[in-house]
Formats: C-alpha cells, sequence, structure tokens
C-alpha cells in the first residue's frame, strides 16, 4: 500500500509529456529539442513582443563559485536558485514544492520515496555539451550529482542532507578515508536507484518527515555530467542548469550577468519571471554597495549589511523617517546565522584568558538588529591565565563575521589585547577563532555544533519604488524573480 502525493499539472502539459515520449530515445546523451521548440509554439506569453526589463542586484557576498557544492555564502546560493533546479524548490512560507519532480509516491513505512520528474526539462544551451546544445534531463542525473556529493574533493555540507539514505554513509566513508582507488568496492550509494529516464527511487534508513524539503537545499540542485567533463573549465566557472535563468558572463569586477531562459519555461509549470537580464554586482565596501544603490545604479538589495540596517531601519526593520518615500525595505522571515568557533588545539595562543573574558560578556548591546546566543560548555571560565597581545582569526569575506569580530576585539578585549585577521582561511595552530555561516532553513536541517556564539540576524531588503512585487519570504537562500514587476528599459540588450 502505497501514499501517493501527486503535484498536477495542467492537461495541456500532461499531453505534451505523452507526445514527448513518442518515438524519442531515453540515453542520456541524446539531444532531443521537440518539447522545447513546439512549447514555445503554444504559449500564451509572446515574447516577440514584449519589452525587454532589466535589474540590477547588488549582493554583500563575493559570489566566486557557481558550483552548488562549493556555494558557501548566501548571496552566492540567491544567484544559483535562478540557474538551477533541484527536484524540489520551497514557497515563500518555507515548504517544499516540485521543481525538477513532478510527482512523489512515500510508502507507508515512510521509508522510500519514488519520484517522477519532469523530463520536458533541459540543461541550457552550454559549451559543456559538445554539440552546444543542452540536453533533456535524465534520472541518471540525479543519482550522479548526488553521489558526487560523497567525493573527497568537495565540501561535506551537501553530504550532510543525504546521510540517511540507504548506503550512503558506506559510499561516503569510502570516498573520504579509503585513498586507494583498487580497494574501493562501492561503486554508487545502494539506497539510490534509478526505474528508468523518469523515475528515482530513494530508500532510507529511517523515516523522515524533512526528506523533501532536504531535497529543496541550494547544495542539492542538479547539474549534468559532462559540467566536469574533462576540456571544459566547468559548472565553478561556467555553470549550466535548468533554472528559469542562464549563465552569460561575469566581468573582471564581478559583475555577473543573467538572462532570462525562454528556451523551455512552462506556463504551468512555474510562473514565467518578466525580467529579461538580471546584472549581480558586489562590492568590497558595505557603504560602496549603499552608495550605488542611493544613487539609483543599483535597484534591489536582498540582503543589507548590519552598517546598512542601522543607517536605514530601525529595530522593527521599518525605514527610518528620513528615508521614507526615497525606497522600500521588506524584512524577511528567513534570517542569516553567523557562528564563531574557538580552536582548541590553538598551541600558539592563551585560549584561557581569551575564553575566560569572553564569558560574562554582554553582546546585547553589539547590535540592536541581532540575537546572540553563547554556547557556555564551549566557554572554560575556571581561570584566567595570560593574554595574548593578539589573538588570530581566521580570514573571512563574511562582512557579519567582521563586524561581530571587531565588536569583541573594541568592546571585550581591550586594552588588554585585540583580533586581527590572518591570510589564512582555516584554522592552524596560531589560529584562536574561525567563524561558518548558515541560515534558519539550513539550520533546522544540520546540526550546527561546536560553536562558542551563535549571532543570527534578520534579512532586510531594499528596493527602489519602481521595483514592486518585493515580497517577504521564509526562504534565505532564494530569489522569487516571479512576481517580481520593473518598467521596461528604452536601451538595447546587448
Amino acid at each position: 500500500m502505497m501514499k501517493t502525493y501527486t503535484f498536477h499539472f495542467s492537461t495541456i502539459f500532461v499531453l505534451l509529456l505523452l507526445f514527448s515520449a513518442c518515438g524519442t530515445t531515453d540515453t542520456v546523451q541524446v539531444v532531443d529539442r521537440e518539447p522545447r521548440s513546439s512549447t514555445r509554439a503554444d504559449t500564451t506569453d509572446d515574447r516577440t513582443t514584449e519589452q525587454f526589463k532589466q535589474l540590477t542586484v547588488g549582493v554583500i557576498d563575493p559570489v566566486e563559485n557557481f558550483d552548488p557544492l562549493f556555494a558557501d555564502n548566501l548571496s552566492t546560493q540567491r544567484v544559483l536558485s535562478l540557474i538551477y533546479d533541484g527536484l524540489f524548490t520551497l514557497d515563500h512560507d518555507g515548504d517544499p514544492i516540485p521543481a525538477i519532480a513532478r510527482d512523489v509516491e512515500v510508502s507507508d513505512d515512510g521509508l522510500e520515496y519514488t519520484i517522477k520528474i519532469n523530463r520536458d526539462l533541459f540543461f541550457h544551451d552550454n559549451r559543456a555539451f559538445l554539440s552546444g546544445v543542452g540536453r533533456r534531463i535524465h534520472a541518471t542525473d540525479i543519482k550522479w550529482a548526488f553521489e558526487r556529493t560523497a567525493r573527497a574533493n568537495v565540501p561535506p555540507t551537501a553530504a550532510k542532507l543525504l546521510m540517511n539514505i540507504e548506503g550512503y554513509e558506506s559510499y561516503f566513508n569510502e570516498q573520504r578515508y579509503l585513498f586507494e582507488n583498487r580497494k574501493r568496492i562501492l561503486d554508487g550509494v545502494s539506497g539510490i536507484i534509478v526505474d528508468n529516464p523518469e523515475t528515482i527511487r530513494f530508500q532510507l534508513v529511517e523515516p523522515d518527515n524533512d526528506f523533501t524539503k532536504k531535497l529543496a537545499s541550494p547544495y542539492l540542485f542538479i547539474y549534468p555530467r559532462e559540467g566536469l567533463r574533462d576540456g571544459f573549465e566547468g559548472i565553478a566557472n561556467r555553470p549550466v542548469g535548468t533554472g528559469a535563468y542562464k549563465f552569460q558572463r561575469k566581468e573582471q569586477n564581478g559583475t555577473i550577468t543573467l538572462s532570462r531562459d525562454d528556451s523551455q519555461r512552462f506556463d504551468d509549470r512555474l510562473t514565467n519571471p518578466r525580467v529579461n537580464r538580471i546584472d549581480f554586482v558586489y562590492r568590497d565596501r558595505e557603504r560602496d554597495l549603499f552608495q550605488e544603490f542611493a544613487r539609483e545604479e543599483i535597484d534591489w538589495i536582498p540582503e543589507i549589511g548590519l552598517s546598512t540596517s542601522l543607517l536605514v531601519t530601525d529595530s522593527d526593520g521599518e525605514l527610518r523617517s528620513s528615508y521614507e518615500g526615497s525606497f522600500n525595505a521588506t524584512r524577511h522571515t528567513g534570517t542569516r546565522s553567523t557562528y564563531l568557533h574557538f580552536n582548541n588545539s590553538a598551541d600558539r595562543a592563551n585560549m584561557k584568558w581569551l575564553k575566560h573574558r569572553v564569558a560574562d560578556a554582554d553582546f546585547s548591546t553589539f547590535h540592536e538588529h541581532a540575537e546572540f546566543d553563547i554556547n557556555v560548555e564551549q566557554i572554560d571560565a575556571d581561570t584566567t591565565g595570560e593574554a595574548d597581545s593578539t589573538y588570530f582569526a581566521a580570514y573571512t569575506e563574511n562582512l557579519f563575521v567582521r563586524s561581530i569580530l571587531s565588536g569583541v576585539s573594541n568592546q571585550i578585549l581591550a586594552p588588554e589585547s585585540e583580533i586581527n585577521l590572518v591570510d589564512i582561511r582555516v584554522p592552524t595552530s596560531e589560529v584562536a577563532i574561525y567563524s561558518g555561516s548558515s541560515d534558519s532553513f539550513h539550520d533546522t536541517l544540520l546540526n550546527n555544533t561546536g560553536f562558542w556564539l551563535k549571532i543570527t540576524t534578520p534579512i532586510t531588503a531594499l528596493n527602489h519604488n519602481d521595483v514592486e512585487e518585493i515580497r517577504s519570504h521564509n526562504v534565505p537562500w532564494k530569489i522569487f524573480m516571479e512576481p517580481i514587476r520593473v518598467p521596461a528599459e528604452e536601451r538595447d540588450p546587448s
């Protein structure tokens, strides 16, 4: 007996699926573009007469790697949420809805998920494919992408979301800790089973009510095997997915340009976004980003930093009176999480004094928009020891971390000591503090432990008045482009 949860699409879409299946090979290598052209002919949204619409978006984290497994900050994940799809995505309330998935059946015991995928989706046209033409998605793409998360040369974050799949932990440990390939005996994850090109099954060790929500994580976006083939620069620099937007270029100044992919978006699957082109810009200094926004060179900042939030909003996230009418602020229900960790293996720093000094600190005065959670188990305040003149922290571009470390240095450790960043980005024997970041979505799914200080900050967006339909939502890592409206640009889109 199976419980069936089916996500319904329109009758027209079902007919398209049946039509595209006739006479079409199911091998993953074949390029079949027929559903793409037939769907465009039937669409009610006439792109040929639509005016060009462009949006310039400011981001507060550097976007340096387009590989979903390396998306280590929220700004990167927001950009990738437009390029890639996962099996599922999240709605404004944070509930999972289908993206690549078409429907799912869950066994009565909750241990098996059978997912039908939407095979009318194509990867973007990209040099990753020998022909340059994006091919139809295949269930083996999902299995391959998920098994890649276990490899030793990628971060382990995505793997934590998949550990409950039968055979995944064994495969992960073999890939990570058995260094001689000839001694490995596992050729994949036994609990990820491809039945046919449109059907994939997941067998779990224990029931998990959050399983489909985990599959919506940006760490589990789907991309083709060809994106990592030899001789191609790879998805780290040339991403290729099935999302509403495709990657165009990244300028030397860091500006990233995406264009809407009109070749495969279906009105009965997702609402088509109206913006044709998006430019993402990053600046090293938070004030530079805000000044460009104030000059109307940037249309929208999906998340402002701590300094900007103090400048333009009150503790409730509302615009201060001096800025009312100039632009709009939107406080989201999702939050950013920032973590500080003590490096207990640091042998060049007096950690006892450092822990003792922060044990009784009052962090509530640091920032009116942030919440501070101290993990007392990580602080040994029994003895003070001698203070080092300088404590080193691992380098990070995260402006939230840098702001908090500056506060700790100036308000807690001074005048006896201070905190300085070192060039190295990982903890070594000389590094006393290192940092990490997450968000409210992943905090509910991943067990983040070992921190001594957690900083939770609200996500507030700023937009100019002519950018309409910026809505509050509960998904920190996602950009909801579909409802956004901007005026048509009177310029050449090239």
